[in-house]
């Protein structure tokens, strides 16, 4: 079941490209609905095209989803950039002045952090009913899963995760026409 912490992971045949591939880190889930960012799919510009001005570091920044893509989000692992505690050691939110002087300080590593422009959402019982279809799948998270690898190889290493039911699912082509 979807819940703060746990990652929901794309089947391979959910071909709307915002979601296509994709393995959410679900932040909310309740009677209100649920919201999550895409961990797996980076921008092509990072922080010195997007933000100019902010930081002398070109600190990678991911498509966190289609709702509210005016809006910049960090997740990390950093507790003295303060945010709310979605898991223990993992926070949503924080001081982006601080995230800042730590980078131009060299006090922060990229590696403890993802900025996300816009996140995902799903309205109350929506998600339970794409999990039903299986368009999602629901496997534990962690920060080692957020943080830890490289974002291309995100996807295929939360399907292993699925088990053999799934197995099949990393040698689905991108494009089964191309099969």
């Amino acid at each position: 079941m979807p819940a703060p912490g746990r990652l929901l992971v794309a089947q391979p045949f959910l071909f709307e490209p915002v979601f296509a591939r994709t393995v959410i880190y679900i932040c909310e889930h309740g009677e209100n609905g649920t919201v999550g960012y895409v961990l797996n799919h980076p921008l092509p510009s990072g922080t010195l095209d997007l933000f100019p001005g902010w930081t002398d570091c070109d600190v990678p920044v991911f498509h966190g989803g289609p709702v509210g893509e005016e809006r910049i989000h960090i997740l990390h692992r950093l507790p003295e950039l303060g945010g709310d505690e979605i898991v223990e050691g993992l926070f949503l939110g924080g001081m982006f002045s601080q995230l800042e002087s730590a980078l131009k300080s060299g006090d922060v590593n990229t590696a403890d952090f993802r900025l996300l422009l816009g996140y995902s959402g799903w309205s109350e019982g929506q998600l339970e009913r794409e999990i039903e279809e299986k368009s999602w799948y629901v496997v534990d998270g962690g920060a080692a899963m957020v943080f830890d690898l490289p974002s291309a190889d995100l996807w295929k290493t939360a399907v292993a995760m699925l088990g053999r039911k799934c197995a099949f699912f990393n040698n689905v082509p991108i494009d089964p026409l191309f099969n």
